[in-house]
């Protein structure tokens, strides 16, 4: 129980509100305050009263108080001229109402009972039509009523009453003449708006106006008092255009929005005025009576629509957005631009299908592609791009959906771009004619640039020194425009032809890789594909002119046989696979590091290098073309490592002060577990090395450093100092602080 001084600090502005509306009620018995989780009142309930509801914004400012449940309120109220006193009393509880009360007990059946205060007032009317002018009331009480009971002078409902009535000739009334009336009655009107008209207003006489059955009920009539009807034409407005606003008239009749049309009293000048929402403007009005943008006045005479245009300012809604895999974490979206007005591109992904779209991005004026980086390998995500501008977003494009394939997980080969090498045999099957269909493809990871071709695999004759002779090859190559390249090359006994792709696979990244030959054309008849996508080919060669590419040579991965300089591969490979079918873009991509089982139409080979140690990797079809690690049956130079790669870690790369000089590679490495990297130590012009730290330990002043076998995340850091002009130098024998200038 909280005390009543409480509530009234509590709800201070409240109560004064309150008090006006309710200036004159009185509740008996005791008031219970209930409180809520915030110590604000909750419910006020009196023991033989009403109850009410409180409730709050979000700022904890009273917003309303309200009955609570089912409740009877009666007021009772003089005439017009305030005069006029009484009481009701109710046969439910045996209450007696003064000037207001409330009857609480329901759902249940009252009869109240006027009482007028003494001979020289009577019970005038109720306000409930249902009640009749009885002095008494049956009322079933299922919700909250309010009922009014009006008293009056005696003298008063002894007078009689007249009721006039005008109207415009736009339409009839019946009846159309004054009538005469005792106090509390109430007389129906039939409104009849002759052709093309309606009804556009009625009031007076505390009427009510039915607009479905074309009556006006006037009363309870307490003194003489005039009735006016209005007839008019009817006024829509009708919204046209892409865009969104109101148009409102000031008499508040139309506001659309919600209400689009209103009768008006014939002859009656109209005053219109549009909004636009936020993201539209008005462009003009089309009627008879208005036209351009500013507001529409004009005088209602006949039934007319005013259409007001909006039109939508946003951008068109782009289209046609696709998703292309760039790498394990990196996906490349385009789409179709629809509009000349945007200032740019939202770009919103979400993880799965029920995972709530974000913005990842965004892209300038006309531009039509972004790439998604950092993501999470083998992972489901779904797109759409908003084009938007100073007055919002457009609608969004069409949702595109695409999974990131899954890294190699388990073991794989490592490299060392100078001499390792796979050697299968020199099979039949690996032999291609220019009407045979093949593809070649593998998963591969191009650790630095500086080795030249990247050989991924070749059935390749050579000499010591150079390629020669006829064979293909799959090749990352160095050689065009400086970059990396996918590559494939034919040799014939009458020239060679290659074609190479756009984009630069060294970036450290796991990529797949494929060639495919359509089994016609020659080189015409090669598409090259990274990541499940066609890359834009050029030609730089094409002088086979249709000689045979057969040949006595093994296939290999990693390097031609013979070993010519600049064509070792160098980095990780992995799931080599050759088909004497083509594959599609979409076979391609499906089968992505998925282990086949050996099953499948055309496959000729599958090495997945699993095996994780030994001297040999297993062909997983059923044709048994095993392959041997290095140039022998047992350990030696040309041996590629195995490494595990379901595991990434990062040798963190620092230049003590940041001067001095620099480090190949530069930045951060992301290295396999159990592969290696190695960093060369660049001295700038006029620095020498003075200490390189491998994990905070020194190992003092070298200029490269190899990581072997990395099984956890590393660092290396490399100490530079200026040297001195002639005649001098730095004594570093003494401690740091010591360091001084000697002599020479």
């Amino acid at each position: 129980m909280k005390s009543i001084s409480r509530f009234k600090n509590i709800l201070k502005g409240v109560i004064c509100a309150v008090t006006l509306l309710m200036a004159a009620t009185s509740h008996a018995g005791k008031a219970t305050y209930t409180y809520d989780a915030y110590d604000r009142l909750d419910q006020l309930s009196y023991q033989d009263g009403p109850a009410f509801k409180y409730s709050y914004n979000e700022s904890g400012s009273t917003v309303s108080k309200k009955l609570d449940g089912n409740r009877l309120r009666i007021y009772i109220f003089p005439d017009s001229s305030g005069n006029g006193e009484g009481s009701v009393s109710v046969s439910s509880n045996d209450a007696t109402c003064g000037t207001d009360c409330y009857i609480y007990d329901a759902p249940t059946f009252v009869t109240l009972s006027t009482v007028p205060a003494n001979s020289g007032f009577a019970f005038g009317y109720w306000s409930d039509p249902a009640c009749g002018n009885s002095s008494t009331c049956d009322v079933y009480v299922d919700s909250i009523k309010l009922i009014k009971a009006h008293f009056t002078l005696v003298e008063n409902t002894l007078r009689n009453y007249t009721a006039n009535v005008t109207f415009n000739s736009q339409g009839a009334v019946s009846p159309d003449t004054p009538q005469i009336v005792q106090y509390g009655e109430r007389i129906n009107y039939s409104l009849t708006p002759f052709e093309p008209f309606q009804i556009a207003s009625a009031s007076g006489c505390n009427g009510t106006l039915n607009r479905g059955a074309n009556t006006y009920e006037a009363g309870p009539i307490d003194e003489s008092c005039t009735i006016d009807i209005a007839f008019g034409p009817l006024l829509n407005i009708s919204k046209d255009g892409s865009g969104t606003g109101i148009v409102q008239d000031t008499s508040g009749a139309i506001s659309c929005g919600d209400n689009c049309s209103a009768a008006f009293r014939h002859g009656t000048t109209v005053y219109f005025e549009a909004f636009p929402g936020s993201e539209s403007i008005f462009s003009g009005w089309s009627s008879s009576g208005c036209s351009g943008t500013g507001n529409c006045n004009f005088t209602v005479l006949n039934p007319e629509t005013v259409k007001a245009t909006f039109t939508d300012m946003r951008p068109a809604a782009p289209s046609d957005l696709t998703a292309q895999v760039v790498s394990a974490k990196e996906v490349t979206l385009n789409w179709t631009q629809n509009s000349d007005d945007e200032d740019g591109f939202r770009i919103e992904r979400k993880i799965g299908v029920l995972d709530t779209y974000t913005e990842v991005g965004t892209v300038g004026a006309d531009e039509t592609t972004f790439n998604d980086v950092g993501l999470i390998v083998g992972q489901s995500y779904y797109y759409r791009v908003a084009a938007y501008n100073g007055y919002g977003s457009s609608p969004y494009s069409n949702e595109t959906s695409i999974v990131t394939y899954t890294l190699p997980m388990g073991n794989a080969l490592d490299f060392d771009g100078v001499d390792d090498v796979v050697v299968v045999g020199n099979e039949a099957s690996f032999d291609f004619y220019s009407t045979t269909p093949f593809t070649l493809e593998a998963l591969v990871r191009v650790e630095e640039k500086g080795s030249g071709h990247h050989i991924i695999m070749a059935k390749q004759e050579a000499a010591l020194d150079n390629i020669s002779g006829s064979g293909y090859y799959l090749s990352v190559n160095e050689f065009e425009a400086g970059n990396g390249r996918l590559t494939f090359t034919m040799h014939g006994a009458a020239g060679y032809s290659e074609v190479y792709g756009t984009k630069d696979l060294i970036d450290g990244q796991w990529h797949h890789v494929a060639v495919v030959y359509s089994g016609s054309n020659f080189i015409n008849g090669v598409s090259l594909y990274i990541d499940g996508v066609a890359e834009l080919l050029t030609v730089d060669t094409d002088t086979l002119n249709g000689s045979s590419i057969l040949n006595d040579a093994p296939l290999t991965v990693g390097t031609i046989t013979n070993n010519p300089a600049n064509i070792a591969f160098n980095g990780l490979i992995d799931e080599v696979r050759v088909w004497n079918v083509a594959r599609t873009a979409q076979e391609l991509f499906d089968n992505i590091n998925v282990d086949l089982n050996g099953i499948g139409s055309g496959l000729v080979a599958e090495w997945r290098f699993e095996e994780g140690t030994g001297q040999l990797t297993l062909d997983g079809s059923l044709n048994d073309n095993d392959g041997q690690l290095g140039d022998t049956s047992g350990e030696d130079g040309n041996d590629p490592v195995w490494v595990f790669t379901g595991q990434e870690y990062t040798i963190t790369v620092n230049v003590t002060g940041g001067i001095g000089g620099s480090l190949n590679p530069a930045g951060d490495v992301t290295v396999y577990s159990g592969g290696r990297e190695t960093f060369e130590i660049l001295p700038d012009r006029r620095y020498k090395v003075k200490d390189v730290f491998i994990n905070t330990s020194s190992i003092g002043a070298v200029y490269s450093y190899e990581f072997t076998d990395v099984t956890s995340n590393q660092g290396i850091e490399v100490e530079f100092y200026e040297v001195l002009p002639s005649g001098y130098a730095l004594d570093f024998t003494r401690s740091e602080s010591d360091v001084v200038f000697t002599e020479n």
